[in-house]
C-alpha cells in the first residue's frame, strides 16, 4: 500500500511539475533569479526556458544547477546544457569553461557525459583556432584540459598549438609540451626543446634535457648539451645531467678542470659551475670559489657560499660572518641556514662584528635575522640595541615585531644567564625605556620579565630574588 501511495506522489509531482509555470515574465535577467527560487519547480521551468538564450549569463545558471540538490533539477539543466552544446555556441562556452570544469570536483551527480559531449565538441577541427586562443590566455585547469583536448591531433611539430604550449604561462603546460614534442623528431622539434632549455623554471629544463639526450645529435652539439646540463643553475638539473654523463662514460672531473679556467664559462655559468664544485667536491676549485663570494650577484654569491661551506667548513666562518649582512636577503638568509643547521660555527666576536656592521649600515632586518641565531637573554640585549638605533617609523615597528615575538616564547622561563649578560639587559632596557617611555611593547616586556625572570631586572644587593 505505502509503495502505491509513493509511486502515485512521485506521478503527481512529475505531472505538477510540467504544470507549474514560472510566475516571473520570460525575460533573461527573470529566469536567472528564478534558477535561484527555494522552489524546485521553478527552478527546473526556469532552466528549460534559459536553454533558449545565447550568453554567457544563461550558460552560468544552467551550470549552477547541473550540481542542484533536486535530481528533476539536475535532469532539466543537463538537457538545455545539451542546447548549448553546439559550434554556434562555441564562444559562450569556452567564456564559461571553468565553471564547467569545476563540476568534475562536484559528487552529488556524474557529470562525465556532459564532459565528454563537451570534450568531443572543442575537438572539431572547425573550432580549433578559438580554442587554441582560448588555452593560449588560460590558466591552471581550464589550460591543462584545453591541452589534453587539442595534443588529440597535432598535425606535426610545426603545430601552432605546440608554440603556444612551449611559451605557455603556466610551468605544468610547458612540462608538458615536451613530452608532445617527443613525438616528433625534426629540426623544428630540436629548436623548441633547445628554447625550452632556456626555461626559468628547472623542472621544464630537466624534462628538455632529458628528451633531448636521447635524440641522435651531432657529438659537438651533445657535448654542448651536457655543459648545458651540468653548469645548470639547479642542482636536480645538474644531478640529471651528471647521470647520464655517468651512463656515457663522461669524466665530469676533468670537464669542470677545463671549465675553472675558461673565462666564457666563467661569466656564463658562474653560479652553476659553483654548485657543481660544491657537489663534487672539487677542492682544486676553491681559490675560485673564495674569489666569487664577493660577486657582484646575489645568485652567484650564495651559490659561492654554498660550495665554500661544503669544501672547507672550518675556513668558511669569515665568509658566513660578512655575508650574514649581506645586501640580498637570500645570501643572508642562506648564511643564517647555515649557522642554524650548524654546518658553520661562529664565536660570539663574529656574530657581535655581523651585527656592528648591519646597524652601521642602517641594514636592521640583518640584524634582527642575525640575533635571532643567538641565545635567549644575548638576543634580548641585541634587540633592546637594535630599538636604540632605530629612527624611522619603520625601523622602530619592526625591532618591536622582533621584541614581542621573543617576549612569547617559552624559552623565557627557564633560560639562564650569568650576571654580566643580566647586567647588559638591564642596561639596554632602561636605555630604552629614557629613550621611548611611551613604548607599549617595552611596557609589556618588562612586565613579562618581572613575572618570568625578575633577577634579570634586579642588582646584586638589592632584596630582590
Amino acid at each position: 500500500m505505502a509503495s502505491k501511495l509513493l509511486s502515485w506522489l512521485s506521478r503527481w509531482r512529475a505531472e505538477a511539475g510540467e504544470a507549474t509555470p514560472v510566475s516571473v515574465p520570460a525575460t533573461e535577467e527573470s529566469l536567472i533569479a528564478a534558477s535561484c527560487s527555494c522552489d524546485g519547480f521553478i527552478r527546473k521551468a526556469a532552466v528549460r526556458k534559459l536553454a533558449r538564450f545565447d550568453s554567457a549569463v544563461a550558460l552560468q545558471a544552467v551550470i549552477v544547477r547541473l550540481n542542484d540538490w533536486v535530481p528533476q533539477v539536475r535532469e532539466a539543466a543537463s538537457v538545455a546544457l545539451k542546447a548549448f552544446l553546439r559550434e554556434a555556441y562555441l564562444p559562450v562556452l569556452l567564456d564559461c569553461l571553468e565553471s564547467i570544469l569545476a563540476l568534475e570536483r562536484k559528487t552529488r551527480a556524474d557529470h562525465r557525459e556532459n564532459l565528454e559531449a563537451l570534450t568531443a565538441l572543442l575537438a572539431w577541427p572547425e573550432a580549433r583556432a578559438r580554442v587554441e586562443d582560448r588555452f593560449a590566455a588560460s590558466g591552471r585547469h581550464v589550460a591543462r584540459f584545453l591541452f589534453g583536448v587539442l595534443a588529440r591531433n597535432v598535425a606535426g611539430s610545426g603545430d601552432r598549438f605546440l608554440a603556444l604550449a612551449a611559451g605557455h604561462r603556466d610551468v605544468a603546460i610547458r612540462v608538458l609540451a615536451v613530452s608532445a614534442l617527443s613525438r616528433f623528431v625534426d629540426d623544428d622539434a630540436d629548436r623548441m626543446l633547445d628554447g625550452l632549455m632556456r626555461d626559468p623554471h628547472a623542472k621544464v629544463r630537466g624534462e628538455a634535457l632529458r628528451e633531448l639526450w636521447k635524440r641522435p645529435l651531432p657529438p659537438e652539439r651533445r657535448a654542448c648539451l651536457m655543459r648545458a646540463g651540468l653548469l645548470d643553475a639547479s642542482e636536480s638539473v645538474r644531478a640529471l645531467a651528471g647521470l647520464l654523463a655517468e651512463r656515457e662514460g663522461l669524466d665530469v672531473g676533468g670537464l669542470l678542470a677545463g671549465w675553472i679556467g675558461d673565462e666564457s664559462v666563467r661569466a656564463g655559468y658562474a653560479a652553476g659551475l659553483l654548485g657543481l664544485i660544491g657537489s663534487r667536491g672539487f677542492g682544486d676549485g676553491l681559490p675560485y670559489v673564495r674569489e666569487s663570494a664577493g660577486h657582484p650577484r646575489a645568485v652567484v654569491r650564495a651559490a659561492a657560499l654554498a660550495a665554500w661551506v661544503r669544501l672547507d667548513r672550518d675556513g668558511a666562518d669569515e665568509a658566513v660572518t660578512t655575508l650574514l649582512g649581506d645586501s640580498s636577503s637570500r645570501v643572508a638568509r642562506l648564511a643564517c641556514r647555515l649557522v642554524a643547521r650548524g654546518d658553520v660555527v661562529l664565536t660570539r666576536v663574529q656574530f657581535e662584528a655581523a651585527i656592528a656592521s648591519s646597524l652601521d649600515r642602517r641594514m636592521f632586518r640583518r640584524a634582527v635575522e642575525t640575533a635571532a641565531l643567538l641565545s635567549t637573554w644575548d638576543r634580548l640585549e641585541v634587540l633592546l640595541r637594535c630599538l636604540e638605533c632605530a629612527n624611522s617609523p619603520d625601523e622602530i615597528r619592526m625591532v618591536e615585531a622582533a621584541l614581542e615575538t621573543w617576549s612569547k616564547r617559552s624559552s623565557v622561563y627557564c633560560a639562564t644567564a650569568d650576571e654580566a649578560t643580566a647586567a647588559r639587559v638591564r642596561e639596554r632596557l632602561a636605555g630604552a625605556m629614557r629613550q621611548e617611555p611611551s613604548s607599549k611593547t617595552l611596557g609589556r616586556l618588562r612586565g613579562t620579565l618581572e613575572q618570568a625572570a625578575p633577577w634579570v631586572l634586579s642588582t646584586p644587593g638589592d632584596g630582590r630574588c
